[in-house]
């Protein structure tokens, strides 16, 4: 897929998403998102140029560990709050990497992506 489909790029310029080359830009620091939160670049719709099967799992996986981060901080947040706990960010930091050896299959397993800096 060498760019979007170019019906697409009007809904994505509405929506503010940054394009690369005709492609979503992607921060890998943040586990594929855009520059709009909670809109993710996987697979070929990313601007790193790699379109093959395996980074494509490979790209979807890691997007999918960084929103389970994301969500586990909001939902532990949230819990705390409702009991009157006061938290620092410091308190809700998950660790990603952590997050990713744990979710990884195992060298030859199907769900093995490799190390987390790929």
């Amino acid at each position: 897929m060498p760019a979007l489909p170019d019906l697409l790029l009007p809904e994505l310029g509405l929506m503010g998403v940054r394009l690369d080359g005709g492609r979503l830009a992607a921060d890998p620091a943040r586990g594929l998102m855009t520059n709009i939160p909670g809109v993710y670049a996987i697979g070929d719709a990313n601007a790193d140029n790699v379109t093959n099967v395996p980074h494509a799992m490979f790209s979807g996986k890691r997007a999918a560990v960084f929103l389970h981060v994301a969500l586990a901080r909001q939902e532990t947040a949230a819990l705390l709050a409702s009991n009157g706990t006061a938290l620092n960010g410091r308190d809700l930091d998950f660790e990603p990497r952590a997050v990713w050896k744990a979710m990884n299959g195992g060298a030859g397993d199907i769900l093995d992506a490799g190390e987390f800096e790929q």
